[in-house]
């Protein structure tokens, strides 16, 4: 954010309720200041031998405006450094407010503190601060960020807080990623005795998130407790997104569908051919390479469909797969998608119609009300009631369509 400029942020004096000591209270940019390349610095202190008692405080400001109430992550990297001259008696801390509202870590008013008297240079180095704020709108909110001493003695006593990276989200709304806050119930692990103290067991969970855009995208992780404090380091994943086949039909999971199913999908936007895999095991179709038998056929882009050969097999999960290939480069691997067939009333030969040789079972199926069928007649007691009757007819008539022809029902 600070790589050329204070890009808007303003220096304040006396930010933190200090008084009297404005002399003392500067900062500047620089282009070596920042966490990578450009930053904005605050110094409180120095400057000569004058002595005070009364504190300074000095921060960068910034003011923005909300049209309306909305919680919004602020997230800035800061590093507090202090040298070996400061006294004993002497203490620097790095500082955040908002709204003239002090926040900091572990309960207390600033982000890092240090004493003086050790008699050597003291630096955080470079360090995060991320937490969710509910803020309210319309309004105009302003955020400082700074250095504090409480007093000095010679020009060689001073406290140094650095900024960089500041970035305010609006986190209900949806990012590229889709919705960006996840709760993570984390109850099992409390030990109750100790109102809140937590076993400190790894823990592993999952998110699912929408791909934006292919190419190379970073995701940033913060762990926030309940939502409100700052909780363990934050993490930044670097990732690629390719490519791939996406938005099939039959949508992934969808039931009842007709076994005579034409597939169809999405490309990728850099695929020059497909490569389409079909079966009845989601291992076998996801390990499933060109001379497995669930390979249904290469095609060349433009044609994102395929009319698998025969007809499916009625109330079972299929499983398919739809890979990429590329100009150049390895071919990608899709998601392994499913859907279940429909299980057609009156189709007795299963070939995914209601014609007349399934009539033909039919009429051989008939017993009568409350009269039990013949042993191999299961496909034609249609409401399933242990006969074969008129209320079967007359499902079986509302189903007939013809040879090679979608059923009726």
């Amino acid at each position: 954010a600070f790589d050329s400029s204070v890009d808007g942020w303003t220096l304040a004096r006396n930010a933190f309720g200090t008084s009297g000591n404005t002399a003392y209270e500067n900062g500047d940019w620089n282009a070596s200041y920042g966490f990578s390349g450009g930053g904005l610095r605050t110094r409180t202190g120095d400057v000569d031998n004058t002595a005070y008692y009364g504190g300074a405080s000095t921060a960068w400001a910034r003011t923005f405006h909300l049209d309306q109430t909305m919680n919004v992550s602020i997230r800035f990297k800061y590093r507090l450094f202090v040298p070996g001259s400061l006294e004993s008696s002497e203490a620097g801390e790095a500082r955040f407010e908002l709204d003239n509202q002090a926040y900091g870590l572990g309960g207390q008013s600033y982000l890092a503190r240090f004493a003086g008297g050790t008699g050597t240079d003291q630096d955080t180095g470079w360090r995060e601060y991320s937490r969710v704020f509910t803020l309210s709108g319309p309004a105009d909110h302003t955020v400082e960020i700074g250095g504090w001493n409480n007093r000095k003695t010679a020009a060689d006593e001073f406290v140094d807080v650095y900024v960089d990276d500041f970035v305010i989200t609006d986190v209900d709304a949806s990012s590229l990623f889709g919705p960006s806050r996840f709760l993570i119930d984390d109850s099992d692990d409390e030990i109750p005795a100790y109102g809140g103290i937590f076993r400190g067991r790894p823990k592993t969970f999952a998110v699912n998130l929408t791909a934006p855009a292919f190419g190379a995208h970073t995701l940033h992780f913060q762990m926030l407790q309940e939502s409100v404090a700052w909780f363990g380091q934050s993490l930044d994943v670097a990732i690629e997104v390719l490519p791939l086949a996406t938005q099939p039909l039959p949508p992934d999971g969808a039931v009842e569908i007709s076994p005579r199913v034409i597939l169809s999908w999405t490309p990728g936007q850099t695929a020059v051919g497909h490569r389409v895999y079909l079966g009845l095991s989601a291992e076998a179709v996801g390990s499933a390479d060109v001379s497995s038998p669930e390979f249904m056929g290469s095609l060349p882009a433009g044609s994102e469909s395929l009319d698998p050969p025969g007809v499916l097999l009625q109330g079972v999960d299929y499983y398919w797969r739809v890979d990429e290939l590329q100009q150049s480069g390895p071919v990608l691997q899709g998601r392994v998608w499913r859907f279940t067939t429909a299980v057609i009333p009156g189709d007795s030969d299963e070939d995914g119609d209601v014609d007349q040789k399934d009539f033909g079972y039919f009429q051989a199926c008939l017993s009568g009300t409350g009269q039990a069928p013949q042993p191999d007649c299961g496909r034609a007691d249609l409401d399933a009631d242990g006969d074969v009757d008129k209320t079967d007819l007359a499902q079986f008539s509302s189903c007939l369509g013809g040879p090679d022809q979608l059923p009726g029902c």
